[in-house]
């Protein structure tokens, strides 16, 4: 997608990282697993869906933006194993068939993986404004509460900075794992 937001640099910069990801991992991995920003329920819930549409969930974009194609099929069986970890861990569960990826993840993951050949899996997060203070310290929980997924998931690992670059003004931050 061209330069639709007038940060050129930021968006080159944020692309090539994205690529070069792709490349190092497409042949790597079986499957990713999506904490999506954009996705929120009740319940911690998994998509189930065998090949999920994309979803448009933004506005005022050029026409060519409604028209991306990206086909990233689901798998049944992982659906489940992770749906079954986190019962597991005393939660309860909801499943989702129709649902399509959000912008959050069809937009980076299409671009580091033009083919995709790994299972896609979505989860949502419950929502963030149960937490106690949430939104005093806060404020814009979206982007925020897929990292405390991510810094649970890792343990002990540490985490190391992979990419840091500003995007609209905004300093945004890319972590490897592993």
């Amino acid at each position: 997608m061209d330069d639709a937001f007038g940060d050129p640099v930021g968006y080159s910069k944020l692309r090539e990282y994205l690529v070069k990801f792709g490349q190092e991992y497409s042949q790597k991995i079986k499957a990713i697993l999506v904490i999506s920003a954009h996705w929120e329920e009740d319940f911690p819930t998994v998509q189930l869906g065998s090949n999920p549409p994309l979803l448009y969930d933004y506005y005022g974009l050029p026409e060519s933006t409604y028209h991306l194609n990206w086909s990233a099929y689901g798998n049944t069986e992982l659906s489940e194993r992770i749906e079954n970890l986190i019962k597991a861990n005393g939660f309860i569960t909801k499943r989702e068939f129709k649902r399509g990826y959000d912008h959050g993840t069809f937009v980076p993951l299409m671009i580091a993986f033009q083919k995709p050949n790994v299972h896609k899996r979505n989860l949502a997060l419950m929502n963030w404004k149960k937490a106690p203070a949430a939104l005093e310290n806060h404020p814009r929980n979206e982007h925020l509460a897929p990292l405390f997924v991510i810094a649970g998931a890792t343990g002990n690992d540490t985490g190391l900075i992979d990419y840091a670059g500003t995007l609209m003004g905004v300093k945004i931050s890319g972590f490897k794992f592993g």
